[in-house]
């Protein structure tokens, strides 16, 4: 829990802290890890419109998520 703000520092620890609520787990019936996979991207779609490509550019960003290129 992070001092200062009294809230939970990372996800891993919301969700500690949530499987320890009653009020919300007495409702969970099926509680399953899916384990964590490589992220694939690709390159920027040639048909992108400028603007955006521009403006993802000044953030950093040179490729998308496959999902978000299809």
């Amino acid at each position: 829990m992070n001092r200062w703000t009294g809230k939970a520092s990372s996800l891993d620890e919301w969700l500690q802290l949530l499987t320890q609520q009653p009020e919300i787990m007495d409702n969970v019936t099926h509680w399953h890890t899916i384990p964590p996979k490589e992220a694939r991207s690709t390159a920027m779609p040639a048909d992108i419109h400028p603007k955006l490509a521009e403006a993802l550019a000044g953030r950093g960003i040179s490729q998308l998520f496959v999902h978000q290129a299809e």
